[in-house]
């Protein structure tokens, strides 16, 4: 016995339906657009619609919704330091209040860190084009610049590396330690590297995140000297820096930070980017940092032992809020409300 297979029918509906979209689709003419042959190909790029993921400029600065408590949240969820002698008293940078403490921080691995970053005034200039011309001076002088000098030596660094001696009673004042010292092997840092393993999840976005909030701090400790120092509140960017590295297997990148008083925000600028497996870059991103340690030893040095040196005798006001119960008090009218510490007290990282 031989069956026959065979398709249903479709029902009546199904039919016209087909029926109608086959005669809608034979009316439509097919459109394709082709550029006038005399129209440059730059010119018919640029009349093409680009995706919002991909705008023709690097955006730095984007405007943040002050009434979302997600870009309300500390930039770190540790607000104390880690001290590697844990007996030792342990200040918080910033003091967290009851609102911001019922607030969980963002991990620096999270997409939203970044609008939390620019919520507390920090941009990240990734460009390094929005430095003003103190910066770019600066870095010109003293970091890029050709270098003719023997390398330092380690001995070299371990003598010249001590403050003066009025310094550091200054330094060590139990009111200027939450400032000065980070950590109990540290006095004022300006250098800090940010290391991160891509091979363990880690990726230089959080690095640089980590790094933003180490740099500001860096930068507003030593605007709160000057302030202590001079009375005044208003400073040119180059007088107080921080230094940051963020370091993986592959590339390393420099920032300098500092703060604005035209927008009254803290600034991370690239200075210069490097790939380790260049010659060429190796050898750049080894004379940068060698320029950074003269700087440190010699002119900033220098200029910091002024600035502690004005502050002997030792204030009344230190002495009185010290002889009391200790509080909090912010670093700088301007400094951004932040549990954040520098980078040198975390684990992977070092400062200098």
């Amino acid at each position: 016995m031989i069956s026959f297979i065979h398709s249903p029918q479709p029902r009546r509906s199904l039919k016209r339906k087909v029926e109608d979209l086959a005669n809608a689709t034979q009316n439509n003419k097919r459109i394709r657009y082709d550029p006038e042959p005399c129209q440059s190909v730059v010119e018919w790029l640029n009349g093409v619609l680009r995706p919002r993921s991909a705008p023709p400029v690097l955006q730095d600065v984007h405007s943040v919704g002050s009434k979302d408590p997600t870009y309300m949240r500390p930039l770190t969820a540790e607000p104390y330091v880690k001290l590697s002698q844990p007996n030792l008293p342990q200040y918080p940078v910033m003091p967290q209040t009851d609102s911001l403490a019922s607030i969980k921080a963002l991990g620096t691995e999270n997409r939203l860190y970044r609008d939390t970053l620019v919520h507390h005034g920090i941009y990240i200039d990734r460009a390094g084009y929005k430095a003003p011309e103190e910066i770019d001076t600066f870095v010109a002088t003293y970091i890029t610049q050709d270098r003719s000098s023997p390398p330092l030596n380690q001995k070299e660094i371990e003598k010249d590396s001590n403050f003066s001696s009025l310094g550091e009673k200054v330094i060590c004042h139990p009111y200027a330690q939450k400032y000065s010292r980070p950590t109990p092997d540290n006095r004022l840092p300006f250098l800090a590297f940010e290391v991160t393993s891509e091979a363990s999840g880690s990726t230089m976005w959080q690095a640089e995140n980590q790094a933003a909030g180490s740099g500001s701090h860096i930068v507003s400790a030593y605007r709160w000297l000057l302030q202590q120092s001079s009375k005044q509140d208003s400073f040119a960017p180059d007088k107080a820096l921080g230094f940051t590295v963020c370091l993986t297997a592959r590339a390393a990148i420099l920032y300098v930070h500092y703060y604005n008083e035209k927008d009254q925000k803290y600034h991370m600028s690239v200075v210069n980017s490097y790939w380790l497996h260049v010659p060429a870059d190796i050898q750049k991103c080894n004379r940068d940092i060698k320029n950074l340690l003269d700087y440190g030893l010699g002119a900033r040095r220098e200029a910091v032992n002024e600035v502690l040196e004005k502050l002997w005798p030792i204030p009344q006001a230190w002495s009185d809020r010290t002889s009391r119960k200790r509080k909090a008090e912010p670093l700088y009218q301007n400094t951004p409300i932040t549990s954040t510490l520098t980078s040198i007290s975390t684990q992977d990282s070092k400062g200098f």
